[in-house]
């Protein structure tokens, strides 16, 4: 049996092995996302225990949307980008958790969301449907920061 080539294999998978790569690559240690995960939080935000179920669904729509740009654009330049924006998700995860500065990690977060409002808009002529695919990413990503405002509110030295 012949190994496969290059061109045999499906894009699809070499774009989820790359995501996947980068996931595993920049994810805190269990010790820094342990002292994250140790923070008070208000009363009211009870369902923190879901946000890793919502970051997998927002994470499987990255995907789909990188794999839909691929398929609408060809251009590896766009998948890198899609990358890039997995990278800068999970770096600022790990300066949060990394450098216990939870203020600083809350603002990464927006900026990373910036990003992400760019890439749609330079998107949006050559894959709409990857955009729409973007848009959880979008939606989540400010609530989130504000999430984690609200954990350093709580948590800051006084």
């Amino acid at each position: 049996m012949k190994p496969p080539t290059p061109s045999s294999v499906p894009a699809w998978l070499v774009i989820l092995v790359l995501m996947l790569m980068v996931i595993i690559t920049i994810n805190p240690s269990a010790e820094d996302f342990g002292w994250f995960r140790g923070l008070r939080r208000p009363a009211w935000m009870g369902f923190h225990i879901w946000l890793p179920m919502v970051w997998l669904l927002i994470y499987a729509a990255v995907y789909l949307g990188a794999v839909r740009a691929w398929e609408d654009t060809g251009s590896l330049l766009v998948i890198a980008c899609f990358l890039a924006l997995v990278a800068l998700v999970e770096a600022s995860t790990w300066f949060l958790c990394r450098s216990h500065r939870v203020g600083a990690g809350s603002l990464a977060l927006l900026g990373v969301w910036g990003y992400g409002v760019v890439l749609a808009l330079a998107l949006w002529r050559f894959s709409p449907g990857a955009v729409l695919l973007l848009l959880p990413f979008l939606l989540w990503t400010p609530f989130e920061s504000f999430l984690i405002w609200q954990v350093w509110r709580l948590n800051r030295p006084r």
